[in-house]
């Protein structure tokens, strides 16, 4: 991707430290001397970890007063600007500003009163993240986690473990976590960095949602395999990694062995001064030396959204301007290549509905070519797979109703079938799904769906009420049809059928006498009476053996119903 098109891409940064990230103009501000570069950033060829925090000195001595702790928290969010950071989750430990004038809880209250003046002015979107320190005591970093705890939500969004990994294990800290799940509290760990790969495994098992680097998995399937099947985002920092000597070259970090593993990978700057950084240079830096796609590019930014700590509204907003750059629609299209066929409309639901779909839900699409007359879901049968009507139209069938198949209800727009069931709380499916016509169904696994259904809140509203809207019709339809002698039936049933398909002011009825049968529930007897009558009194018309209506044969049959019962 172009430079020009990095800058314009929306971004969101989930590992991002405070004191590592200070704008050089405010630290130069509040200690009244000039600064130079190398008193803040790490060179090119820095030999290790030790040398890289050397510079954390400077910036933290900034942030010792209320003043220090808003004036920087502000110019950092004011920074981020220039790389069009849409999002951020900016972690600092705040027991690392805790002095005799200050205690933890005034220190979060600064610097969530600096960001939220910054935010008023640039419109940039904020959570923090509080880092327990591992070379602090349990009890000073549950002390720090309550007082994090009555932010949460107000601009706190998770806490961390930052610290010496090789010195302090993770099993170290196994009984704090237990306490911050207690507390409510969502976290990340630090892991993996310069540790072993038990310390990630042990925080998974702790309940992290996040890993913190996480280099340690190279090379370790069945842990990767763990991380894939719990979605934990794994916020990968690149430059820095190199510059710490986390990795030996380039060649070893496995950005790429990552996300061939399907994991959840995010790309953060770590420390952005520090390292002299942004998350336009780590991504050119990924794509220059790892073959990153532009679309895998992409793909890390909603995986970004996807594991963020943010609420749902925030994050609805973030697809809502990742997707204005129109990038997240071609890997629908690549996902579903059938859709750049279809009629605008259905592609126009199929990127509504799946506008804040994660990359792990779409990389798992199935997609399936049906005949018609094929019946894939059968009523009690065990919810495994949920449906979407890519081509087609599809039908629910009732075979109980007095030996009638009665077809109560169809669908041939973008509606998860199987969702009703989620949202029930139901194991087995609550009807028949037959094919109409020949159809093109989309499939996804029960579980997957479920799972970002149940994280999503906007797709959760949107089934919801696609579900309460076609129960409405369905239920306004029955009541209607109590009232309606058999050919008053099949008048509503064209109606309907000319309101939804009708080209060119006609419609052609398909699925013959059977079909009109099997969707009003009269018998085939009643049907055949009921086209002869419409045809002598002008209401439909034939040509050849194919049943139409016109437009104006529409507004007869409308009067007609419309004398009989409320239809507006």
């Amino acid at each position: 991707m172009e430079s020009e098109k990095i800058i314009k891409l929306p971004k969101v940064e989930l590992h991002c430290h405070l004191d590592g990230s200070l704008p050089m103009g405010i630290i130069r501000e509040l200690l009244g001397r000039d600064v130079k570069k190398e008193e803040l950033q790490v060179r090119d060829d820095c030999r290790n970890l030790a040398e890289y925090l050397e510079k954390f000195d400077l910036p933290l001595s900034c942030m010792q007063t209320e003043t220090g702790l808003k004036r920087t928290s502000k110019a950092f969010l004011e920074s981020l600007k220039q790389d069009n950071i849409q999002y951020v989750e900016v972690r600092f430990a705040p027991l690392l500003s805790v002095n005799e004038s200050l205690d933890c809880t005034r220190v979060i209250q600064s610097v969530l009163e600096g960001l939220e003046e910054a935010k008023k002015e640039c419109g940039i979107y904020y959570n923090v993240i509080a880092c327990a320190m591992r070379h602090h005591t349990e009890e000073d970093n549950l002390q720090m986690m309550k007082a994090a705890r009555s932010f949460l939500g107000e601009g706190i969004c998770a806490v961390d473990l930052a610290g010496n990994e090789a010195a302090f294990p993770m099993e170290n800290f196994t009984e704090l976590f237990q306490k911050a799940k207690k507390l409510g509290l969502p976290f990340t760990i630090h892991a993996g960095e310069c540790g072993r790969v038990e310390n990630v495994i042990e925080a998974v098992k702790c309940g992290a949602s996040r890993i913190g680097h996480g280099i340690a998995l190279r090379g370790h399937a069945d842990a990767m395999a763990m991380c894939k099947e719990k979605q934990i985002g794994i916020e990968m920092c690149p430059i820095s990694n190199l510059q710490t000597k986390a990795v030996a070259s380039k060649s070893e970090y496995p950005m790429r062995e990552f996300l061939d593993a399907g994991l959840c990978v995010t790309i953060n700057t770590d420390n952005r001064t520090v390292s002299n950084s942004s998350i336009q240079k780590e991504m050119e830096f990924v794509q220059k030396n790892y073959g990153i796609t532009d679309e895998e590019l992409v793909r890390m930014t909603e995986n970004a959204v996807h594991a963020a700590f943010a609420n749902d509204e925030v994050k609805a907003e973030l697809v809502r301007r990742l997707k204005g750059i129109k990038m997240r629609n071609k890997y629908l299209y690549s996902v579903l290549p059938f859709l750049k066929k279809c009629k605008r409309e259905t592609q126009q639901q199929f990127e509504d509905y799946f506008q804040t779909a994660p990359a792990w839900l779409m990389e798992c699409f199935q997609v399936e070519e049906m005949e018609k007359g094929q019946i894939f879901v059968r009523e009690n049968t065990p919810i495994d797979t949920i449906y979407f009507v890519g081509r087609g139209t599809i039908k629910a069938t009732d075979y109980r109703i007095y030996g009638i198949t009665y077809d109560f209800m169809s669908f041939d727009c973008v509606h998860a079938l199987g969702g009703m069931e989620i949202i029930m709380d139901l194991d087995t499916y609550m009807t028949t799904l037959e094919t109409a016509t020949p159809c093109t169904i989309v499939k996804i696994a029960k579980a997957k769906y479920e799972k970002w259904l149940l994280t999503d809140l906007r797709v959760l509203k949107l089934e919801a009420k696609l579900t309460g809207k076609s129960l409405l019709e369905d239920g306004r339809k029955s009541r209607a049809y109590l009232f309606l002698q058999g050919s008053d039936r099949l008048a509503m049933l064209l109606t309907e059928r000319y309101e939804l398909y009708a080209k060119n002011g006609i419609l052609w009825v398909r699925g013959g006498r059977q079909g009109l049968s099997d969707t009003t529930g009269l018998c085939v007897k009643t049907i055949n009476r009921s086209v002869k009558k419409f045809l002598e009194e002008g209401l439909i018309s034939k040509e050849g053996n194919q049943l139409l209506v016109s437009f104006e044969q529409y507004k007869k049959l409308k009067e007609l119903i419309a004398a009989i019962i409320d239809i507006e």
